[in-house]
C-alpha cells in the first residue's frame, strides 16, 4: 500500500509546477511573483518555499518536468513495437496530445529556459539536444533521403509546432479537435522538402555588431547593437552602459534618444510589428487571389525573420519584459497579424472555421519564429526558402 502522507506531497507539488507554469508563461520568468505563484496553485506563501527555495529553483523544476513529459512520450512510442514508419506515427500521436495537455512548456522553454542558473542550464540544454538528436533518428528512419542534420532541422521545426499551443488561447475547439490538427501540422512538417538548395541561394550572414554601429545616425546605431545584445544575453543582462559602449557613445547619449532600457527595448518591438505589417500591406496589393497572397504573407514573414533576426527576437521572447501598456500593445500587434494569416487562410480554405485556421495560423508562425531566432541555421543556404516552405505546408496540413 502506497505512503498516503507522500503521494499527497507529490500531489501538491505538482499543482504547485503547474501553477508556476501558467505564472510564467504569462509574464515571463523576470515579471513573475512568488506570490502570484503561490496564489495560483491554491497555497500561501510560506507553503510554496517549504517546496521550493525561490523562484530559480521553480524555473528549474518547470523545464525539468516539461521535458520528461517529452522524454516518456518518446519512451513510450518504442515500447509499443512495430516498424519505423509506425514508431514516427506513435511519436507525432504523442507529441501532439503532450502539446494539448502541457501548453504552457512550450513557450516557458523558448523564452525563459536561458534564465536558468549552472548546471541547471547546461543540464537542460544536454537532455534536450539528445531529444531532437532521437526525434532526427526516428525521421530518418523513414525519410532516407535526408541526412542527418535536415532530420535535425525537421524535428526542431516538429518542436517548435508543438510549442505554439503555448502562445495562444483558442476558444470553441475541443481537445481531441486540437490534437487532431496538431498532428496534421506536424505530420507535414515531417515530409517537407528539405536540404535542397536553389543554384542561385544565398547565404545571409548578419552583420556584426561593430556593424550595427556603424551607422551616421546614433539613435540607429543605439537600437540596432541593443537589438544584438538583448538577442544573445537577454534583456536583464544587459545595462545602459554595456548598450552605450557597443553603440560607441555615452550613457547620456543613451538617454538624449530613450527615456530607459524599457523605452528603447518598446521601440524595437513597435518598429518590427509596424514592419511586419507593411510587409503584409504590400503582398495583399501585389497579389490578387487566396492562395498567392498567403504565400506572399508567409514569406514575407520568413525573409523578415532572416533579415531582421534580432528584432524579431525581441517580439519573440522579450515583450514580458516592456511595461503594462507597452505588453498590452505588443500583444494586440501580435492578434492583429495573426488574424490577417487566418483570414488568408480560410479565403483559400473556405469550409474550415475560424478556431482551426488560428490554430493552423499560429503553427505556420510558430515554426518561422523559432527556428530564424534559434541562431543555430544560419548556415543553411536557402533558409529563408525552407521557412517559407515549411510555413506553408503546416498552414495547409490536411486534418
Amino acid at each position: 500500500m502506497g505512503d498516503p502522507v507522500r503521494g499527497a506531497v507529490l500531489d501538491r507539488r505538482q499543482e504547485i509546477l503547474s501553477g508556476a507554469a501558467e505564472v510564467f508563461s504569462e509574464f515571463g520568468y523576470h515579471r513573475a511573483r512568488m506570490s502570484q505563484i503561490a496564489g495560483s496553485s491554491g497555497i500561501t506563501g510560506p507553503a510554496l518555499y517549504r517546496h521550493f527555495p525561490g523562484k530559480e529553483a521553480l524555473l528549474a523544476a518547470v523545464i525539468e518536468a516539461g521535458t520528461d513529459v517529452v522524454d516518456d512520450l518518446l519512451q513510450k512510442a518504442v515500447t509499443d513495437g512495430g516498424d519505423a514508419a509506425g514508431l514516427l506515427d506513435r511519436t507525432i500521436c504523442g507529441l501532439s496530445r503532450a502539446a494539448v495537455e502541457y501548453h504552457y512548456f512550450g513557450i516557458i522553454l523558448q523564452r525563459d529556459a536561458r534564465h536558468l542558473p549552472e548546471p541547471d542550464r547546461s543540464r537542460s540544454a544536454a537532455r534536450w539536444t539528445g531529444l531532437v538528436d532521437e526525434f532526427a533518428t526516428r525521421i530518418g528512419a523513414v525519410r532516407t533521403d535526408l541526412s542527418h542534420d535536415d532530420a535535425e532541422f525537421l524535428g526542431r521545426a516538429m518542436l517548435a509546432v508543438a510549442a505554439s499551443p503555448s502562445t495562444y488561447r483558442v476558444r470553441g475547439v475541443t481537445d481531441a479537435r486540437r490534437r487532431r490538427v496538431l498532428t496534421g501540422m506536424l505530420t507535414s512538417v515531417v515530409n517537407a522538402d528539405v536540404g535542397r538548395p536553389a543554384p542561385d541561394a544565398v547565404r545571409r550572414r548578419p552583420p556584426d555588431i561593430a556593424a550595427l554601429a556603424d551607422r551616421a545616425s546614433r539613435r540607429e546605431a543605439i537600437i540596432g547593437v541593443s537589438n544584438r545584445l538583448f538577442r544573445r544575453r537577454g534583456f536583464h543582462g544587459v545595462s545602459i552602459e554595456d548598450i552605450a559602449d557597443a553603440a560607441g557613445v555615452t550613457g547620456p547619449t543613451v538617454y538624449s534618444y530613450f527615456d530607459s532600457k524599457a523605452d528603447l527595448l518598446a521601440t524595437s518591438c513597435h518598429r518590427g510589428a509596424a514592419w511586419l505589417e507593411l510587409e503584409v500591406e504590400n503582398v495583399l496589393a501585389c497579389a490578387d487571389d487566396p492562395s498567392g497572397r498567403l504565400d506572399g504573407v508567409l514569406r514575407s514573414l520568413a525573409g523578415f525573420a532572416i533579415r531582421h533576426g534580432d528584432t524579431m527576437a525581441m517580439l519573440v521572447r522579450e515583450v514580458p519584459n516592456l511595461p503594462p501598456d507597452g505588453v498590452r500593445i505588443a500583444r494586440r500587434d501580435r492578434v492583429d497579424y495573426t488574424a490577417e494569416v487566418v483570414r488568408l487562410v480560410r479565403a483559400e480554405r473556405p469550409g474550415l472555421d475560424e478556431p482551426t485556421a488560428r490554430i493552423l495560423a499560429r503553427g505556420s508562425i510558430a515554426v518561422v519564429n523559432e527556428l530564424a531566432c534559434a541562431g543555430r541555421y544560419g548556415s543553411r543556404p536557402d533558409l529563408e526558402q525552407e521557412l517559407g516552405d515549411l510555413a506553408l505546408r503546416t498552414v495547409r496540413a490536411e486534418i
